[in-house]
């Protein structure tokens, strides 16, 4: 089976969104530009994977900003470079995309820079700060120094 494109169109009475074939999609989509009676826009096939970077490219990133502070909504938008362009289905897709690698990038972090997240909550948005701990693993125990 062919991959479908989704296809939506805005008419007077509302707006539809299809699942198209791409010979049913071109064929549409010459028509209606024929017509110019509905403005149509093709995005990106649902079933199609996202070009989300790797994790090495996210954790380089976070660790470019100050205290390692970031919202996995600023994330998205860095990468995702024409936001206003992208349809709302497709930015969730990318937003949970980005969140499930970033849980464990901040996994990662904590363990190799021996710290901790912390997490402020404003509405639904979560913001990322990363605390360093104070006490080093490689230092001696107290009991140590008395041996």
């Amino acid at each position: 089976m062919p991959p479908l494109i989704k296809m939506t169109m805005d008419f007077p009475s509302g707006q539809q969104t299809y699942m198209l074939s791409e010979e049913k999609a071109f064929e549409i989509l010459r028509i209606v530009l024929m017509n110019e009676q509905c403005k149509t826009a093709i995005v990106q096939n649902p079933n199609e994977p996202l070009d989300i970077p790797d994790a090495e490219e996210l954790t380089d990133y976070i660790k470019s900003l100050p205290s390692y502070t970031f919202t996995v909504e600023d994330v998205t938008t860095h990468y995702v470079a024409n936001s206003d362009e992208i349809d709302k289905d497709e930015m969730t897709r990318w937003t949970n995309a980005v969140r499930s690698k970033l849980s464990r990038i901040r996994d990662k972090i904590a363990d190799e820079e021996s710290g901790n997240w912390d997490v402020k909550k404003n509405g639904l948005v979560r913001t990322y700060t990363f605390v360093k701990d104070n006490t080093d693993k490689n230092t001696e125990s107290e009991m140590d120094k008395w041996i």
